[in-house]
């Protein structure tokens, strides 16, 4: 797990330093939401948030305020 957190926090640091808006992908847990955010990632996506919907789907998602 720390080879993950230290890649993580290398790829946020460049997005970062770059400019850029980074999203997570693969956020299973709060634990690993929590750490991210720590991280300074503001976006995520993963099943913590829902299971793969197909485009047509989205739309109710954003409604319901996911």
């Amino acid at each position: 797990m720390d080879r993950c957190r230290s890649s993580d926090d290398e790829v946020i640091g460049l997005g970062r330093s770059l400019g850029l808006r980074v999203t997570a992908e693969g956020v299973e847990s709060r634990d690993q939401e929590r750490h991210l955010r720590r991280l300074g990632c503001e976006d995520g996506q993963g099943l913590l948030y829902s299971v793969p919907v197909p485009g047509c789907g989205v739309p109710p998602l954003l409604l319901r305020g996911l």
